[in-house]
């Protein structure tokens, strides 16, 4: 993993800089220890901070060189798409919640990059667009408060369910009702996953 870590890096500095990073699988792993180390001061600090990051399959690494990049939740928008039949499934839920306030997207495949559709395809969408939006903000005013202004703000119009995590199982279910999005329960605090998309089958209609 230190191999791979040293190429990318090396990647970034001469390809970049990017905007965000993306990662399936074992790539999430690595694209999100990337994110983590930068935004701790671990590493690539000649270059621009990542200001998001889509995560597909992924799962949160144990090894001990990004434990403490991971002792604090990560400060970055997150995008997570994760099988409900994937294998790495809880290794995925530990990932979303290893960083703040992220979004989650349940489809009902297993361990591949989905084809998204419907409600699923929308969160993703807003999510980009957002993101997409909130670093032009940043090009022009220097600020990551806009950043995390102009993200909530895109989502707001689907206001998509929050979770709750089934007592003792660590498996996401749709609340029956939307939780207020300027909520600041203990529940909130303590799970970071901010919207979740069940698969299709199991949204509800209102959604």
């Amino acid at each position: 993993m230190l191999e791979s870590e040293a190429f990318i890096i090396s990647a970034i500095r001469e390809l970049g800089p990017f905007d965000g990073i993306c990662g399936f699988s074992q790539g999430g792993a690595m694209a999100s220890a990337l994110v983590a180390l930068q935004h701790a001061g671990l590493a690539l600090p000649d270059v621009p901070l990542f200001t998001f990051a889509l995560f597909f399959g992924s799962v949160l690494t144990n090894h001990l060189r990004y434990q403490q990049a991971f002792k604090d939740r990560v400060q970055v928008p997150s995008c997570h798409i994760i099988g409900h039949k994937d294998y790495v499934k809880e290794h995925s839920i530990a990932l979303a919640r290893s960083f703040e306030g992220p979004i989650v997207i349940i489809h009902s495949k297993g361990h591949v990059i989905p084809a998204l559709a419907n409600q699923h395809l929308a969160v993703l969408r807003a999510f980009l667009v957002s993101m997409q939006e909130s670093t032009a903000a940043l090009d022009s005013s220097g600020t990551q408060e806009r950043q995390q202004q102009q993200m909530s703000t895109s989502l707001d119009p689907l206001d998509p369910p929050r979770p709750e995590w089934e007592a003792g199982q660590g498996r996401p279910r749709v609340p029956q009702q939307r939780a207020s999005a300027t909520s600041n329960s203990s529940q909130q605090q303590q799970d970071p996953v901010q919207h979740i998309v069940q698969p299709v089958s199991k949204v509800p209609s209102k959604l």
